[in-house]
């Protein structure tokens, strides 16, 4: 009845006109709002994928394979750039922050931080954008993490890094020395669910194959 009104009586018409001065036609609302929300988006996901820092933490990247990095000496950083070069995300933590920082500016790793939890913080969480809510929701996954420290620093290492994971994490050891102790440490950590690999030798062969890209792109 309405519409059969409006076309029967210009009258109509032009008041129905007048009544709607000020707002824009609906076709025109709804492009104008169509518009304003991908351009929200474009401009959400624009600022994740740019922003690399926030604080002393990285962003994560989208559906990019990611690696803990304790400590970068000489053989760390040449693993990292190695990682690094075949799309491997690193983040590193190191008591030296600054280095940290200079290895980052050569582009040498991915990111770094100041202490061990939010090196385990940036592993594990990932951020996904909710179109209808417009907001970037986290959520946690399994890590990689690669330990890269004197044998002396393993204990204490250990001690900090191993309470922060969880069932599905994965540990790679180029710290360790002794063949005893890695087994002893690879049957501790399978009790928590936690895949050990001590250098690509001996360890979860299941994780070793799961993440072969990683010992792929180490290999001489």
């Amino acid at each position: 009845e309405i519409l059969s009104g409006l076309v029967g009586s210009e009258m109509c018409i032009r008041d129905s006109y007048a009544d709607r001065a000020s707002a824009p036609p609906t076709i025109s609302l709804i492009s104008w709002v169509i518009s304003a929300c991908l351009a929200a988006f474009a401009a959400r996901v624009r600022d994740l994928i740019n922003s690399r820092r926030i604080g002393n933490l990285q962003t994560p990247q989208f559906n990019i394979m990611k690696v803990g990095m304790i400590t970068l000496g000489r053989m760390g950083e040449g693993i990292a750039r190695r990682m690094m070069s075949d799309d491997i995300d690193v983040f590193s933590y190191q008591r030296n922050y600054d280095m940290s920082s200079e290895q980052y500016d050569s582009g040498y790793i991915s990111g770094c931080t100041t202490s061990i939890p939010l090196l385990v913080s940036q592993i594990k969480t990932k951020l996904i954008y909710g179109i209808k809510s417009g907001e970037t929701v986290p959520f946690t996954e399994s890590g990689i993490f690669m330990m890269v420290v004197p044998p002396e620093s393993v204990e204490h290492t250990l001690d900090e890094l191993l309470p922060l994971l969880d069932e599905g994490d994965v540990l790679i050891d180029f710290s360790s020395a002794d063949v005893t102790s890695c087994k002893e440490l690879e049957l501790y950590c399978s009790k928590l669910g936690i895949a050990y690999i001590f250098s690509n030798v001996y360890g979860s062969r299941v994780a070793v194959n799961a993440y072969s890209k990683i010992f792929r792109s180490l290999a001489p």
